[in-house]
C-alpha cells in the first residue's frame, strides 16, 4: 500500500440508477476487481443530491475496505506467497551448499540465530513488503529494546542483523 494513496471511486449513471465504481483487492487474484455497487435512483423519490452521492460513495468504499491497509495486506500475502521466513530458510541452505565460497559452520550458526530472532518480528511479512520502511521499523525496535536497564543490542549488532535482512531479500533479486 506504500504506492497507493487511496481512491475516491466514481459515480456512474445507468438508466435511472446511480452506481458506485471502485477497485477492490481480492485474495488469490493478481489483478484487482472493478466493483459496482448500487447507490440509488438518479432522480425522483429517494434520489440524492451531488453532495450526498459523494458521501454515500465514500461510505460504500469504506464498507468494502477498498482503502484499508488490512485488506490490501491480506490480498498481498495470498498473492505474493513467499514470506521472509521461507526465503530466509532457502537463503541459509543455499549459502551453506554453494560451490564457490560456502560459509563456515560457525557463521551459519550465528546467522541462524539472527534469523530466529528476525523471524519473530518480520517472518510472516511477504518478502515484497520487506523494504526500507520495514527495516527502519525493525532497527527502531532493536534500539528501543532493553535488558536489565541496558540496551539489548549494540550498534554493531544492529548493523549485523540488518545485513542479514539485506542478504535474504537480495537473494530474490538475484534470480
Amino acid at each position: 500500500m506504500a504506492r497507493r494513496s487511496g481512491q475516491n471511486g466514481r459515480i456512474e449513471r445507468k438508466g435511472n440508477v446511480l452506481y458506485a465504481r471502485f477497485w477492490l483487492d481480492v485474495p488469490g487474484q493478481q489483478s484487482r476487481l472493478y466493483k459496482c455497487v448500487r447507490i440509488g435512483p438518479a432522480n425522483g423519490p429517494g434520489s440524492l443530491n451531488k453532495f450526498e452521492q459523494k458521501r454515500r460513495l465514500k461510505e460504500i468504499i469504506a464498507e468494502f475496505g477498498a482503502n484499508s491497509e488490512e485488506v490490501f495486506r491480506q490480498a498481498e500475502a495470498v498473492n505474493l506467497g513467499t514470506t521472509f521466513k521461507e526465503q530466509a530458510t532457502r537463503w541459509l541452505e543455499q549459502i551453506q551448499k554453494r560451490k564457490r565460497k560456502p560459509i563456515k559452520p560457525r557463521t551459519a550458526a550465528t546467522w541462524a540465530g539472527y534469523l530466529g530472532w528476525l523471524n519473530l518480528l518480520i517472518g510472516e511479512i511477504p518478502l515484497a513488503s520487506v523494504n526500507n520502511l520495514a527495516v527502519k521499523q525493525l532497527v527502531a525496535k532493536m534500539a528501543a529494546e532493553t535488558r536489565n536497564g541496558k540496551p539489548r543490542f549494540s550498534a554493531k549488532s544492529i548493523t549485523n542483523y540488518t545485513q542479514v535482512v539485506k542478504m535474504v531479500v537480495g537473494l530474490s533479486s538475484q534470480r
